[in-house]
């Protein structure tokens, strides 16, 4: 298991690199084919073009492309008729003649205008190889590239000025700026049809344009898919001669640019997440958006209940746990151990307030005052996720209500084993709260009052108002603190260590609350501050 999402990026770039054995029988291949080329007198100089010699091809391997510059004293005849043809016939027969490849062989499926194509027996990629003559200038870069099908000589190539750009750019960033290309060249799969309208050398742009020294991988995918709904609203060179977008119709336009706004989005909210301390659900989404390759993590329940109990989040209408605030403060449990605290603990547990105006929870005020209607709330699983055989009551002629239900675990704690829990809560017209446990006898209890009849001390009253459940709340982010309180107390029955912050048992001397200890739940006070 990775120790962090950074972690996790370094082994998706794993899964990322080509087969190291194949890249070395395509190196040797292209070798050998130089040497009977030069052998034959047709190569002054042989280069690697594509995403292969650039680096930044994705497995399986699926072709070389080989430039071959043919010599300069054939140079003369580079405008005869049938010169390009020449050059892929003589490249043909100097190869069958040496019979270093036995088998091979050439243009099987159609015969490209600008590449002799090879099919040898035993490899599993073809090869390319394209004829080339130096321009007027060869200090320029430039090189004219053969047309068999126009027979011709005219087109330029800036192949080797591209892959100077490219070697240039990895060592700036240094030497991980390839390895960040085909991660985001790998979120195209998510997408068959942005896949088909998004070239590799598109995103090679988009990467040379937006990342220009060396980040963390996460940085560059933001940098990376920012730059795509910045540039391709209109058309686009990047690093190529001709606009990467021409063949876009306005509807592709419209499709690539949402998809690339989405996952701008998605890297976005994974960088927040990490920053919070919320390492599992940064991967979940990373995850969303490369696919299954990126790898995903055998977090406990345990530790993704912990994150949340340090820096809050929200249990989401389908019972999952997310970093996203909602329902669920970071909160630190104590207990008291006499009963003079249990009493103060009850009295300021839930300091009167003003119920928040827009909240669609129920309101306390309003389980005092229609307990019947509130518990058919709760039952319809209106209010929180996971809830069954809800029954209320008034007490003591209206002052209190009780409020009786099963606690469901969540999803993932019941993969692991987590018990449906029973409690009662109990609210007074004086804004007292006390929860109960409903449960077996003999179980240990870490945060539950020693005395009276043993109400959970979910929270220290005097601690900060961020880490504090208040009337005002409502009844959903009460009963999602109760929720997450009962799982934690199981963990420490478990694992003996309670899963987050907690607080000394009994009042803190001098009345001095204790200070928040992590520097995650530090972060979290000013997010929750109120």
């Amino acid at each position: 298991m990775s120790s962090s999402v950074f972690d996790a990026f370094k082994a998706f770039d794993k899964k990322l690199k080509l087969d190291p054995e194949v890249t070395a029988q395509a190196r040797s291949l292209a070798a050998e084919l130089e040497q009977c080329l030069r052998d034959a007198g047709l190569c002054q100089s042989r280069l690697l073009q594509g995403s292969f010699g650039r680096k930044t091809m994705r497995p399986p391997l699926k072709d070389v492309d080989i430039v071959i510059v043919l010599p300069d004293r054939l140079a003369d005849q580079r405008t005869q008729p049938g010169m390009s043809e020449w050059a892929m016939s003589a490249f043909r027969n100097a190869i069958v003649d040496a019979n270093i490849l036995p088998g091979v062989a050439f243009d099987v499926e159609q015969a490209h205008a600008h590449a002799l194509q090879l099919t040898i027996p035993g490899v599993d990629f073809t090869v390319d190889l394209v004829p080339a003559f130096e321009t007027e200038s060869p200090d320029d870069g430039w090189l004219y590239i053969a047309d068999r099908d126009k027979d011709q000589w005219t087109k330029l190539s800036d192949v080797r000025r591209l892959r100077d750009k490219v070697a240039d750019r990895n060592q700036q960033c240094g030497g991980v700026w390839v390895n960040q290309v085909r991660e985001a060249k790998h979120a195209l799969d998510r997408n068959p049809h942005i896949k088909d309208l998004v070239c590799g050398l598109l995103v090679e742009s988009l990467a040379y344009d937006a990342v220009t020294k060396k980040v963390n991988p996460q940085q560059a995918m933001v940098a990376i898919f920012t730059a795509a709904t910045a540039s391709l609203g209109g058309p686009y060179f990047g690093l190529a001669q001709d606009d990467l977008t021409a063949k876009w119709s306005g509807a592709d336009r419209a499709d690539v640019l949402r998809f690339f706004e989405e996952n701008r989005r998605k890297a976005v909210e994974a960088v927040r997440l990490e920053s919070a301390g919320d390492k599992v659900e940064a991967i979940r989404i990373w995850r969303e958006v490369f696919g299954d390759l990126f790898p995903t993590e055998a977090f406990s329940f345990v530790e993704r209940l912990k994150t949340v109990g340090q820096i809050g989040g929200s249990v989401t209408a389908d019972g999952r746990l997310t970093t996203v605030p909602g329902n669920a403060r970071p909160a630190r449990p104590w207990r008291a151990v006499a009963a003079d605290e249990q009493v103060q603990a009850a009295h300021e547990l839930c300091s009167p307030g003003k119920q928040n105006a827009g909240t669609a929870s129920p309101s306390m005020d309003s389980l005092l005052s229609d307990p019947d209607r509130v518990a058919r709330q709760v039952a319809s699983g209106e209010v929180v996720w996971g809830v069954r055989d809800v029954l209320a009551s008034c007490l003591c002629d209206g002052y209190a209500v009780k409020l009786e239900l099963d606690l469901l675990p969540l999803p993932d704690a019941a993969d692991e084993g987590f018990a449906v829990e029973r409690v009662r809560v109990v609210a007074t017209r004086d804004h007292q709260v006390l929860v109960y446990p409903i449960a077996q006898r003999g179980r240990t209890w870490r945060h539950r009052n020693d005395a009276g009849k043993g109400a959970l001390c979910l929270q220290y009253p005097g601690d900060d108002p961020s880490l504090l459940w208040l009337w005002e709340d409502g009844l959903e982010e009460l009963l999602t603190r109760v929720r997450l309180h009962l799982l934690a107390e199981e963990v420490f029955r478990r694992e003996g260590s309670w899963p987050g912050e907690e607080l000394p048992h009994g009042l803190p001397t001098g009345g001095v609350v204790w200070p928040v200890a992590s520097e995650a739940m530090r972060r979290a006070l000013r997010k929750w501050s109120r």
